[in-house]
């Protein structure tokens, strides 16, 4: 049978209440855990039929989560928040009702993803020493749980930008011309476009690089 509707209290934006229901506490660590948000203005009981439904607690854990301005979520000071707030006391709420399941702390990201993050950051062709390099350097930056907690978390605002696409209706490179406009109470807007460059820009066309940047704080 499903807990009650409880609350637990989270150190972000002061202090914050957040309500939530599982299943059980604390987590198993040997299943996935399924996070479910409320529709907006209901609570988490909007999910009862799914705490009910044993083929789904029998495979997971379930905890339904009361995004801030619902349910018994509530700032203990102030009023103002924003969706990445509720994302993050979803976060610090999990950890909590791990309990001390503490999960193993030997994480590194491993080869896989520094040769990912090299061949389209520099190219496939760029040096053996470069590459070493970034792999020692990333590796020592992300170890352990809380490296992997800061790479996730990293990622999450790298792949939506922290909504900036949103914000600017979309935006992307086959359009960007036409969309730098938006950019309506700027000086001056201007896009430059290098030929056979890799993510990492600098790397390959260095000298327009500098030249163009020098051309922007100079104008």
């Amino acid at each position: 049978m499903a807990l009650p509707r409880q609350t637990l209290s989270v150190l972000h934006l002061g202090e914050i209440e957040v309500g939530y229901r599982s299943f059980s506490a604390p987590l198993d660590l040997f299943k996935l855990t399924l996070i479910l948000f409320n529709l907006f203005t209901t609570t988490a009981d909007y999910y009862l039929p799914e705490f009910e439904n044993n083929a789904i607690i029998e495979s997971l854990n379930l905890v339904a989560i009361e995004p801030l301005g619902h349910g018994q979520t509530r700032l203990k000071k102030g009023e103002m928040f924003t969706y990445w707030d509720s994302a993050i006391i979803t976060c610090l709420g999990l950890v909590s009702l791990a309990g001390n399941l503490d999960p193993a702390d030997d994480f590194e990201p491993g080869n896989g993803y520094y040769d990912f993050l090299i061949d389209i950051g520099y190219g496939k062709s760029v040096d053996k020493e470069t590459k070493d390099f970034w792999a020692r350097t990333i590796k020592g930056c992300y170890h352990g749980n809380e490296g992997k907690r800061r790479i996730c978390m990293a990622a999450v605002n790298l792949a939506s930008r922290d909504s900036l696409h949103e914000r600017l209706l979309y935006v992307n490179v086959k359009n960007a011309e036409h969309k730098i406009r938006l950019f309506t109470n700027s000086v001056s807007t201007k896009v430059v476009t290098f030929r056979g460059g890799v993510h990492f820009l600098s790397y390959t066309h260095k000298e327009n690089v500098y030249k163009h940047l020098l051309e922007f704080i100079h104008n």
